[in-house]
């Protein structure tokens, strides 16, 4: 009759890490990418090269 399928807690494990792996992935490029034009509008009075040191 109505037979309802079960996933494994194994598979919603591994979903779940990989959607967590994905934004993190998607963070870190973002910031790369971003670094420099966050250090030269948040740091406009530094030098372009030591304005690096204070993004996070």
């Amino acid at each position: 009759m109505g037979q309802t399928r079960q996933t494994h807690p194994l598979v919603t494990i591994i979903a779940g890490a990989s959607v967590g792996v994905l934004f993190e992935w998607y963070d870190f490029f973002l910031y790369g990418s971003l670094a420099s034009d966050i250090a030269r509008h948040f740091f406009a009075g530094a030098n372009e090269q030591t304005s690096f040191l204070f993004v996070p």
